[in-house]
């Protein structure tokens, strides 16, 4: 840990969605901390650090480390929090990336916040129609195949000589 710089984030670490989970989990048990992905990964290793310090003023009880002055939520940077609260869930589940018309379309699946509000930048260097798949609040949560199959519901209509299906 010595040679870690403790003023990297964790995203400068090399963070990925598995770990991010597993530590949103371990933050909400231990400290009490919501937090977003995003903004864990602007958690910086010194942030970790304060979180882990034991502090002063700390009464030890059957159960666990009560302290006077715990870690709060404003210790915490939440950049997250710096962006309009109507993109933390998205309202449209299919929408467009770029302006091309042209080509076979790539649609690209919502990393774990939910959205594709940071894939913009990206998609404006496709060259081909971009369409951003995001989690909405209709979304289904039971099962990973559920989601899957309501991402992939397609409205058709097929025409043939005498009828409209």
């Amino acid at each position: 840990m010595s040679s870690i710089n403790p003023e990297l984030s964790l995203g400068e670490l090399g963070m990925d969605s598995l770990i991010g989970v597993e530590l949103r989990h371990l933050l909400e048990r231990e400290c009490d901390l919501m937090l977003g992905i995003p903004e864990l990964r602007k958690l910086t290793v010194k942030d970790l650090k304060k979180l882990e310090e034991p502090m002063e003023g700390s009464v030890e009880t059957s159960d666990t480390n009560v302290t006077s002055d715990s870690p709060k939520i404003e210790e915490v940077p939440l950049y997250f929090s710096e962006l309009d609260r109507m993109q933390l869930i998205p309202k449209d589940t299919i929408v467009s990336m770029n302006f091309l018309k042209s080509g076979t379309p790539l649609f690209i699946l919502h990393p774990i916040e939910g959205t594709v509000v940071m894939l913009y930048p990206l998609a404006q260097f496709i060259s081909v129609p971009v369409f951003g798949i995001q989690h909405t609040v209709e979304a289904p949560g039971d099962s990973l195949e559920e989601l899957a199959a309501w991402y992939w519901v397609v409205n058709m209509i097929f025409y043939t000589f005498f009828t409209i299906i």
